[in-house]
């Protein structure tokens, strides 16, 4: 129920109904509530700040995608293409978004009204999370730093050397529009981008500023905690923990808030040639990084000459899975496996050594 200076509240289905965040005595004291529906959809969150309480509700259609969300300053409504949003319209704005082909990673945005319309291009990370949107002419308009579980803080260049402005870097502190700009003079603060709808975060996601929340199709992601704010609705399916996003959130993303999958799985097994075998070793132990040692337990072989053996070790390190496994067959000859990471998003490796089946044999007793 605790988390730094966090403190939620919970349903008897695990739906968050309550956040409160900061020190009331220092003044400082943020409280969300939200509701739910039968479906376990959030459909109201409450929010109050500095002594002003906002109210946002949210609408969805018969699949369950996100159509509306309004609050006393208007409404937002949102197009789908199955299972990508590919339109937002509030006032007389409007903002289009493209994606690369097969997948949820943003390739561009048009925005603006019928009279002033702009085309930027997202430059996103090995996973595609948006890291800076850029204009017509190449000029940066939009770009974030991101904390491990993906909160976001938004910055800008207040110049670019060719716009007539000093360059004068900025930043601006937290999510969305509305929130102050921290500048070096005036002319920084003449020179910030104009307000740019840019809701992408993790693949699959959209941040709310009302809640600071992340919608992700079935269900809210909270960015400071790395965790949902509602069960998984195909329960155990999506891994033992109903409430976590992804164990690293460099190899992995979860684009439905279902369960996780590889964005860029290895093409292959990589084989690499070592000169002896304790060469061999010291590559493997340095591919597989840092252990957990009271994660570690022995690797029993299945096969061949190494049924019923110690064969090498498992652990967790890293929040990943890893595995060292001595090995042989006729084409590779005696190598170690190493594996990191489970499923899709799994890197292995086969290192080899000289020697022979009776190498491996010999080297199997050394464990026994």
């Amino acid at each position: 129920r605790f988390y730094q200076d966090l403190h939620f509240e919970y349903d008897v289905h695990g739906n968050v109904t309550k956040r409160t965040r900061g020190n009331q005595r220092a003044g400082h004291q943020e409280i969300t509530e939200l509701r739910w529906n039968a479906d376990h959809q959030l459909v109201e969150a409450t929010t109050t700040r500095h002594g002003v309480t906002l109210a946002t509700r949210y609408a969805y259609d018969a699949l369950g995608r996100r159509v509306a969300k309004a609050d006393a300053f208007g409404t937002t409504r949102y197009l789908w293409d199955g299972d990508l949003m590919v339109n937002s319209q509030r006032g007389g704005n409007n903002s289009l978004f493209i994606y690369e082909p097969g997948s949820f990673v943003p390739l561009a945005t048009v925005q603006g009204t019928p009279e002033d319309t702009h085309t930027y291009w997202y430059q996103c990370d090995q996973i595609g999370t948006p890291q800076e949107l850029t204009d017509e002419e190449g000029r940066i308009a939009w770009a974030a730093d991101y904390k491990v579980w993906g909160e976001a803080t938004l910055r800008a260049v207040a110049g670019t050397g060719t716009d007539g402005l000093p360059n004068q870097s900025q930043r601006r502190i937290g999510h969305g529009p509305g929130v102050d700009w921290q500048a070096n003079g005036e002319t920084a603060r003449r020179a910030a981008p104009p307000p740019i709808d840019q809701p992408f975060r993790f693949q699959g996601q959209q941040f709310d500023e009302e809640t600071g929340l992340h919608y992700n199709r079935f269900r809210y992601y909270d960015p400071v905690v790395g965790r949902f704010v509602s069960q998984d609705p195909i329960g155990l399916a999506g891994g033992i923990n109903i409430f976590t996003y992804a164990a690293n959130t460099l190899n992995w993303v979860d684009p439905y808030g279902l369960s996780t999958t590889c964005p860029n799985p290895p093409k292959k097994e990589i084989e690499i040639e070592a000169g002896s075998f304790e060469e061999a070793r010291n590559i493997a132990l340095t591919k597989m990084g840092t252990i957990d040692p009271s994660s570690r337990a022995p690797q029993t072989g299945r096969l061949g000459a190494g049924r019923g053996r110690k064969t090498g070790f498992t652990g967790l390190g890293d929040g990943e899975f890893k595995r060292f496994r001595l090995d042989y067959d006729p084409d590779k000859g005696p190598h170690i496996n190493v594996e990191v990471g489970k499923g899709a998003c799994a890197k292995k490796w086969a290192i080899k050594f000289p020697g022979n089946e009776d190498t491996f044999k010999k080297l199997l007793k050394r464990n026994t």
